[in-house]
């Protein structure tokens, strides 16, 4: 098996030819179905894809008055890919981890206890996350490797319902976004995306999306899209151009105080969904809840850097 390590690089994107057609009519109606199935964003790896993804996250929570705490970690996970009668499985196992951070053993222990224990994606037909396998065996691993005391705050905020939350809200980001939208430069949309807060709350904010040049990556005629956030939609109105008004009819800032703010981009292959690199950066601004019922201000900076190892045979 010999694995390949992808980059970045411009490529001149080929646009899809037509031959033989014999008539105007049939010229029209081969150009529409070719344009459609060439630029629109689908969900379909192919049965058996193998890739080791690399994620360096650097998280620091500012509490004000110089007070905050930060934390860097990296994480390499195997991923494997099979298509099922209704959808797919994409199977997740921890190859290795590390973190820095004000509970840096304690955050070590936990991940070296999940090095090797798989966690199953079911997704369904229509691209969602149907159910995760594997949780509670995760779980019980992390509770035998940290003391008492410490496992006992891990198991209230990893339950199975956090757990799936945070899978699905970045699921949700990284694939339910971009499923069925035009994948050709310059086209625009809105999504909504979800941040996990870490008192297992969720902020929710916009996202707006724009494909702004095409690559080359692994062999693969990719796409880079570029991305901003806001909770206020007005916000993003520079990033639509002449699409602004049809994208934002109707669309208001999210009612409570927080803010969110960033930027970054994916290089996709359009027809699969198939990442090749990735960038974020993004401040959230909010309050956190207290044990004697006050709140906390708290601003989280996050960077998140994302690289592939696809295997072939």
């Amino acid at each position: 098996m010999r694995t390949m390590i992808f980059g970045r690089a411009k490529l001149r994107f080929g646009r899809v030819c037509l031959a033989g057609v014999l008539a105007i009519c049939a010229v029209a109606v081969s150009s529409a179905a070719g344009e459609e199935a060439s630029s629109v964003f689908r969900f379909d790896p192919p049965d058996g894809t193998r890739y080791v993804e690399s994620v360096n996250t650097t998280q620091v929570l500012d509490f004000g008055e110089g007070r905050t705490s930060a934390r860097q970690s990296e994480l390499r996970t195997q991923v494997t890919v099979a298509k099922e009668t209704t959808g797919y499985s994409v199977t997740s196992t921890l190859v290795s981890g590390g973190t820095s951070s004000a509970l840096e053993e304690a955050d070590n222990a936990a991940l070296k206890a999940l090095e090797g224990v798989p966690l199953t994606y079911h997704i369904d037909g229509e691209a969602r996350i149907a159910s995760v396998l594997g949780i509670k065996e995760a779980m019980d691993q992390v509770r035998a490797a940290l003391p008492a005391s410490v496992a006992a705050i891990v198991a209230k905020a990893l339950t199975d319902e956090a757990v799936l939350a945070t899978a699905r809200a970045d699921w949700d980001r990284r694939v339910l976004n971009f499923v069925g939208r035009p994948a050709g430069v310059g086209d625009t949309w809105l999504a909504t995306e979800k941040f996990p807060l870490p008192s297992g709350d969720v902020v929710e904010f916009y996202s707006a999306m724009r494909v702004t040049k095409q690559e080359q990556a692994g062999g693969r005629d990719c796409v880079r899209v570029e991305y901003s956030y806001s909770r206020d939609p007005r916000a993003l109105r520079d990033a639509f151009g002449d699409s602004a008004d049809s994208l934002l009819s109707g669309k208001e800032p999210f009612a409570d105080t927080s803010a969110v703010s960033g930027s970054g981009y994916r290089v996709v292959d359009l027809e699969t969904l198939l990442c090749y690199g990735e960038e974020l950066e993004r401040e959230v601004k909010t309050t956190l809840p207290l044990p004697d019922g006050n709140s906390l201000s708290v601003t989280i900076h996050q960077t998140k850097t994302y690289r592939y190892q696809y295997e072939t045979d």
